[in-house]
């Protein structure tokens, strides 16, 4: 299934259980069929609870060249299924992962959610952007125009756009309940990121001890997905 945005078709995917439902974004080179949206699929459907997990900008089988994905183009995605969704469920809680963390954190700004949970979110692009590069190798991405990220060239027009990013104020705006969990094992997202959305937003953070950003043991990977499924279901009920 697709809907537009104003950046091209968003693709998505959706099991239809009750009149509550969930959408579930991804990461970074990851899609809507990624392996904590399979597995949430079927906790939350197992739940009476809908999903829909989109492919965002540049990603799966929506429209878009990742090598130029920004947030906004990202946020456009997120948009345009929240306002298919809008039409026909009376709940809507939003999980973001990573990348889509700010991405969702800007959704919830703008739409009216009635939760929003976040796995292992970037908060400040641009302070994660300063933090992963030098100011000398931050010039030399805007004179070339692209850098090598996970083996994939991204344009520097994400980098460019991050810096007028007020991520305090969109954490402080929103009004829904906020659940977030990272492991303090994590190189690519510093924890520090989910702890700020939490003190910004008065949310619930939720630290799993050992765990990296991809929750590669079995036991951190099951202990993500129980926190999300648990709260997921008690917010929605």
């Amino acid at each position: 299934m697709f809907v537009n945005s104003e950046f091209g078709k968003v693709a998505f995917i959706e099991e239809y259980r009750s009149d509550k439902v969930v959408i579930l974004g991804h990461g970074y080179l990851s899609d809507k069929r990624s392996r904590t949206n399979r597995a949430l699929l079927e906790r939350l459907t197992s739940s009476n609870l809908s999903v829909i997990a989109y492919d965002m900008w540049g990603h799966g089988e929506s429209e878009g060249d990742v090598r130029f994905l920004t947030t906004s183009k990202a946020v456009a995605s997120a948009r345009a299924v929240y306002k298919y969704a809008s039409k026909k469920y009376k709940k809507i809680a939003l999980v973001g992962s990573s990348f889509t963390g700010p991405v969702s954190l800007i959704t919830a700004y703008y739409e009216r959610l009635d939760a929003l949970a976040l796995k292992c979110p970037v908060f400040d692009p641009k302070a994660l952007w300063e933090e992963r590069f030098s100011k000398e190798r931050l010039e030399q991405w805007e004179r070339e125009g692209f850098i090598k990220l996970f083996n994939t060239p991204w344009h520097y027009g994400v980098y460019n756009e991050a810096r007028f990013l007020d991520m305090r104020s969109v954490a402080e705006a929103i009004s829904c309940p906020v659940f977030v969990v990272h492991g303090d094992k994590d190189v690519t997202v510093p924890l520090s990121h989910a702890r700020q959305i939490a003190s910004l937003t008065g949310g619930e953070l939720k630290v799993i001890s050992g765990a990296d950003h991809f929750f590669k043991e079995p036991q951190h990977f099951s202990q993500m997905l129980s926190s999300l499924h648990k709260w997921l279901v008690e917010v929605l009920e």
